[in-house]
Parts: C-alpha cells; sequence; structure tokens
C-alpha cells in the first residue's frame, strides 16, 4: 500500500471583479483544493555503501476536488537526509512547483568509524518545521581500525578518486584510484597521461603546471579525513604481513596482519614525460611531513620489501589513502631555547600529543642528522642529547613532531677551543731508517701538543698552534725484528690515524732453538718430538712434570732428570735453576730471553686453529708450537687454545714473563712478553748460541 503524504490543506479566496458604473457588493466565494502527494518507490537500498551514491526517489500527485469550480494549487514542501539518528543532518531541499514526480538524493560517503542510520525524511508543515521518516537504510564505514593494543588507527579503505566530478573513494580496496602530484588538487589517471586532470571537474591541464601548494586532497573529499602522518604510516608498516603476498583480485600489494586490509601496487607516473610505469610492480603513497629539505613523506612499497621514506626526486606521482583525521601531536616548547656553545647539550621538548599514544619528536639538523626521541600521551615532554658540533659553523637545528616541521629551529654555537687533524706525509709505509713524519692540523688555540706514539711505548712530540699549524716529527730506526705502528695524537687524545715502519732486517736469528720443548726420556732431559707436547715446570725450576689436558691429575712425582717424590704440587721448588742446562752435554742450552722470543715473533707463522703454530725460520726451518695452556695443581687452563713458553726473564718478585700464542684463531699475535705468576706450570722451549 502507498504511503500517503499529506502536504496542505489551503484555503484559497477567489475575488470578483467591480464595474465602474454600478455598486454592487461583491461576494466572495471559497474554493477547497486538497493537494497531497503519494510516495511511490526508490532506489535507496537497505545497505547504502561507504562512498554514498545519487539516489531517485518518486512520488505520484494526487489532487482531491470537493468543489466545482475550484482552482488547483501546488504548495511547497521539503526533504532532507538525517544521518546517525539526528546526529547530522544534510541540508533541507524544498520542494517548489512545478513538480516532476521524483528527486535526486545524494547520500555522502561515511567517514566515521561505524556504520551509521541514513534516514530520508519530509516535512509536510513547513511552518511548524515538522518531519516524517520515510525511507530507513544502514551505510557502512569508508574506515578500518588497524593496529595493536592501545596504538590503533582508522585508515580508508581504498585509494582517493573523482567520480561525477567529485572527490570520492574508490569503491574497492584494490582499485588504483588516481595518482597526485604532491600539495596539488589536481587528480591524474593512472595511466599514461593524456592531457586530462580532474580538480575534481575534468580539465586539460600540463604535468608540468602540477604545484605544490600544500592541498591535502583528503581533506578535499572531507574534513574528517588527511594524509596520514609519519606515525601512521609507521602502524601500516608494522602490521604488515609479509609473508602473505598473495594477489587481490589478480592485483599485487601488501597486506597486513590480523585484517582483510589491503594497498594495491598502482605505480605512478613520471611529471616530466607523462609516462606511468611499475603497474603491480610498485605503490608509493603521499603522507604529511617530510625531511629538513622539505623532500615529502610517502611509504613505499613494491615485490621486495616497503619503508616510509623521502621522495627525494620529486619527479613522480603517488597514490592517496587517507586516515580518520584526528588531532596530530604538536610542539609547545623546547629548554634551553638558547645554546650557549657548541658542547653535547641535553633539549627537552614539550609536546601536545594530540589524539596520539606513542610518536617520535626529532631535532634535525640543517646538514640531515637527526637525533629524536619517542614521547607518548603519559610522556609528552622528552630529552634529546644535542651532540657536540664539531665543525667551525654554526648548525640550525629544527624540531619535527611526528615527522612534521614545527617551524621552530634554533642555533648550536660553530665548536671552539678545538684541535683538528688535517693530513700528514708520509701516508705510505716507511722502512726501518728513521724519517720525517709533518702532521698539519686546524686550531684555534694558541698551543697543541702533537705526538706520534708508537706500538712499542715510544713518543715523539713536537707543538703546533694556529698560527703554526704544521710540525716536523723524526720518527727513529725501528731497529726491532718486529714492525712499529705509529700513531698520532693532538693534545692526548688518539686521531685514529697511523704510518707504518717496516721491522728491521733479519738475516738470521741471533739464537739457535731446540727441535722440541723439553722432556724426559730413558732417565734423561732431552727435547720431545716437533707434534708432541713436552713436560711441564714452575718458573725457573728443574723439577719436570708429566702430565697433560687428558691425565691432568698431579702424580705426586717429578723429574730432575731422575725421579723424585714431591706429594704436594705448592711443594715443588722454583726460582732458581734453569732446566735447559740439563741437557746433554750439560750448561750447553738455556731459557730463552724475553728479546729472543721477540725476535722469533718476527718471523713468519700460521695457526691451525686449536691444533698448533708453526714459526718458520729465516733459514727455512720450523717451529711447531703446541697449545697445552697453563697448570695449576691437577688443573689446566686454555689447554687446547694457547701456546704458552716460559722465558728467562723475571718480571716482578713473583712473575715471570713467558710468551703467548693464542691458536683460536688464524690472526692471533704473539705476545712475547706476558707476565704470569712464577707457581704455575707450562713448557720450556730451551735455546742455545749460534757460535
Amino acid at each position: 500500500m502507498k504511503k500517503q503524504v499529506h502536504l496542505l490543506s489551503t484555503l484559497l479566496i477567489v475575488l470578483g471583479g467591480v464595474t465602474a458604473c454600478v455598486k454592487e457588493k461583491v461576494v466572495e466565494k471559497p474554493v477547497y483544493t486538497d493537494t497531497h502527494v503519494e510516495y511511490e518507490s526508490s532506489d535507496l537500498p537497505e545497505k547504502i555503501p561507504f562512498n554514498g551514491g545519487i539516489y531517485t526517489v518518486k512520488f505520484e500527485k494526487k489532487a482531491v476536488v470537493t468543489k466545482a469550480d475550484t482552482i488547483n494549487t501546488d504548495l511547497p514542501w521539503a526533504w532532507r537526509v538525517n544521518y546517525g539518528s539526528g546526529a547530522q543532518y544534510s541540508e533541507v531541499v524544498e520542494v517548489t512547483p512545478p513538480y516532476t514526480g521524483e528527486i535526486q538524493v545524494e547520500i555522502e560517503g561515511n567517514f566515521t568509524i561505524n556504520t551509521r542510520e541514513v534516514v530520508f525524511e519530509v516535512s509536510l508543515d513547513r511552518e511548524a518545521d515538522t518531519w516524517e521518516d520515510l525511507i530507513h537504510s544502514t551505510q557502512e564505514s569508508a574506515l578500518v581500525q588497524i593496529g595493536e593494543d592501545d596504538v590503533v588507527y582508522f585508515y580508508a579503505k581504498s585509494n582517493l578518486t573523482v567520480r561525477n566530478g567529485k572527490w570520492a573513494l574508490a569503491d574497492h580496496s584494490y582499485d588504483p584510484g588516481m595518482q597526485f602530484a604532491r600539495g596539488d588538487l589536481h587528480a591524474i589517471p593512472s595511466e599514461d597521461y593524456k592531457g586530462t586532470a580532474y580538480s575534481p571537474e575534468a580539465s586539460t591541464f600540463a604535468l608540468v603546471d602540477l604545484k605544490d601548494t600544500g592541498a591535502d586532497p583528503c581533506t578535499a573529499l572531507s574534513p574528517d579525513l588527511r594524509l596520514p602522518s609519519y606515525e601512521e604510516f609507521y602502524n601500516l608498516f608494522y602490521m604488515e604481513n609479509r609473508d602473505d603476498a598473495s594477489p587481490l583480485e589478480g592485483v599485487n600489494g601488501i597486506r597486513y596482519r590480523e585484517t582483510d586490509y589491503f594497498m594495491p601496487y598502482s605505480g605512478y607516473v613520471n611529471k616530466l614525460s607523462g609516462t606511468y610505469t611499475g603497474k603491480n610492480e610498485y605503490g608509493a603513497w603521499w603522507g604529511l611531513g617530510g625531511d629538513i629539505e622539505g623532500c615529502a613523506t610517502v611509504y613505499v612499497g613494491n615485490l621486495e620489501y616497503t619503508m616510509v621514506a623521502y621522495d627525494y626526486l620529486g619527479e613522480n606521482s603517488a597514490s592517496v589513502r587517507c586516515v580518520r583525521n584526528i588531532p596530530l601531536p604538536t610542539y609547545l616548547s623546547h629548554c634551553p631555547e638558547v645554546i650557549e656553545n657548541s658542547k653535547k647539550t641535553i633539549v627537552e621538548v614539550t609536546t601536545n600529543p594530540g589524539a596520539f599514544h606513542v610518536y617520535k619528536v626529532s631535532l634535525i639538523s640543517d646538514y640531515g642528522m637527526e637525533k629524536y626521541a619517542d614521547a607518548t600521551q603519559s610522556k609528552p615532554v622528552v630529552s634529546i642529547v644535542l651532540p657536540e658540533n664539531t665543525v667551525k659553523e654554526p648548525v640550525t637545528w629544527t624540531v619535527f613532531v611526528n615527522g612534521i616541521s614545527s617551524g621552530v629551529s634554533f642555533i648550536q654555537p660553530a665548536m671552539s677551543d678545538y684541535a683538528l687533524y688535517v693530513s700528514h706525509s708520509p701516508k705510505e709505509e716507511q722502512g726501518p731508517e728513521s724519517f720525517d713524519l709533518t702532521v698539519k692540523i686546524d686550531t684555534d688555540r694558541e698551543s697543541v701538543k702533537v705526538e706520534a706514539k708508537s706500538s712499542k711505548d715510544a713518543v715523539v712530540s713536537a707543538t703546533a698552534s694556529k698560527d703554526a699549524p704544521e710540525v716536523t716529527l723524526t720518527i727513529p730506526e725501528n731497529t726491532d725484528a718486529t714492525p712499529t705502528t705509529w700513531t698520532i695524537y693532538l693534545d692526548g687524545e688518539s686521531t685514529g690515524i697511523t704510518v707504518q715502519q717496516a721491522k728491521a732486517d733479519v738475516k738470521g736469528l741471533s739464537v739457535e732453538w731446540s727441535t722440541g720443548c723439553l722432556t724426559v726420556k730413558n732417565g734423561q732431559f732431552t727435547f720431545a718430538e716437533p707434534n708432541e707436547q713436552g713436560y711441564l715446570f714452575r718458573w725457573k725450576s728443574k723439577y719436570a712434570i708429566n702430565v697433560t689436558p687428558a691425565s691432568p691429575k698431579y702424580p705426586g712425582v717429578v723429574y730432575a732428570p731422575e725421579e723424585a717424590s714431591i706429594a704436594a704440587y705448592a711443594d715443588i721448588p722454583y726460582g732458581e735453576d734453569d732446566p735447559c742446562a740439563l741437557v746433554a752435554p750439560a750448561g750447553t742450552w738455556r731459557m730463552p730471553t724475553v728479546a729472543e722470543f721477540t725476535e722469533l715473533s718476527a718471523c713468519d707463522y700460521s695457526i691451525t686453529v686449536k691444533e698448533k703454530a708453526v714459526f718458520t725460520l729465516p733459514d727455512g726451518k720450523e717451529l711447531v708450537f703446541i697449545p697445552t695452556g697453563q697448570y695449576d695443581n691437577s688443573k689446566f687452563v686454555s689447554a687446547g687454545v694457547v701456546v704458552m713458553l716460559w722465558a728467562s726473564d723475571e718480571a716482578s718478585e713473583t712473575q715471570g714473563n713467558y710468551l703467548m700464542l693464542s691458536t683460536s684463531k688464524t690472526d692471533s699475535k704473539p705476545s712475547p712478553a706476558a707476565k704470569m705468576n712464577k707457581t704455575k706450570a707450562v713448557q720450556v722451549r730451551c735455546v742455545k748460541s749460534n757460535k
């Protein structure tokens, strides 16, 4: 049954004429006409899509005549759309004669976060401003919530586009929508450009005329929307599901965890050539803010990776995916307002969080360095450490909040009281002879101490100044059998700059080394085979201990070389004898000195990791050392990874020197003068004169 809408019952008065000759009373004759319309039909669906649309509502006009000579008069009525049970109304539309029998109703997009009720209403009595519900529908939201815990944001379901000369969202998440230049409200079709842009009306437009006016195309669609900020893009990046690269309706794109949200790889249009590339391979979406150089924030992705970055080229268009327009965090103040010097400073920045739970606060210098801290709703004040300015020019720092410049900057003064390395000569490795090392610095001081320190603790120094910034250091001859590294220092601080000095020429070793370590065989002191472990000795002890890492328990007997019983390891004498001198003929061999270990260390050597170290002597012979480590009362330390051999030198009253070489890695370096408690036991390698 059709619903009847009574518009008005009206009393109309028709006045009769009078003649000029005869005065006659004119009788007013009332005429009654009841005019109304009946609702006929509409194409408004029960469920309206998030984008809304234009729909038709049809009415049938009815007139009831109550007297024979009547005047039928159509009187105005009105309609409106109620969004959300009275929460928001469209403009009231007056319907005035002549009636067409139908009206066009435009339903706006739903950019709230919830599904809403949409009611078509008519006004029967315009004077009383009374309204009657006629058609009820629901409309889904255009936004989707994405995030975890409290950090969630609402993103549009699809890219921004143009439809029927108006801004709109694409019908599906996989639709490419339109392309945009940064900050411009001219939409470009996602195809090779043919000269027609939309703003949102179609017009002939050259791509070179696209200008960054700071416009936000999302806000042009609805004040409830805007471009995403850095934090909102980062949230998308964090929620990506890179394990799912399946296309949607044949379109490649980015999928997200815990949702069916989808961002299509819609390609881009080059503003210089108009060429469209990257379809199904690459996607980019504009955001708010940018870097210190003004390059725009952009969320980019392809089949291999995604990132939140900056548009450094500025030559291409990008898609637009809007977010709910919640209040952004903003800058309030910073302290100290004036930076007094170039030294490291803590800057405290106070912000207003807006509607954000977490966001980044950055200080970015005019040469691109960024220092930042995360702010939150409960912690809107952050402290950021400003590094020391190490250049001779002032540095400008700008405050960015959530990737958007606050427009507030401050100056960090140029460095002062400085001494900087500039250059040195020579740079290449030098021979063992003495040479001059020239060092040039840059300083504002009256006096700067310039030093060259060797790896063997030698020091050569000179004084430079702002008026005499170049000095010459005379490096002495290297008489050692090992190379020397000279490091340049300025006022006690290492520059990290080094010069290598070659080792002294060594034609042969000053001593002959035994073929193996000291051991006991057949009741005599002798030398073990090259790959065989020798007996162990406390420092300058004549008592040999027969233990191995596989059998470490102290046996209670020692050899000198005859067997002797010493029940406790701690009671073994040491410090008085050279066990090498007991090898026949007696007095021929002796323990090596630190200098002789240093000389040996200059020979070429190789390491078989955790097995042995082999030194190749100048005459081509090889010495093999087994890493038995250190022994102390039934316990080995570093066995299998460290070679340890006693030297005859005494390091202190309680310590003796020894050679240490780790076999844990192939590039280990020998330490010829390491120090160890004399009570420990290690192997002994013997030497004798070459003469």
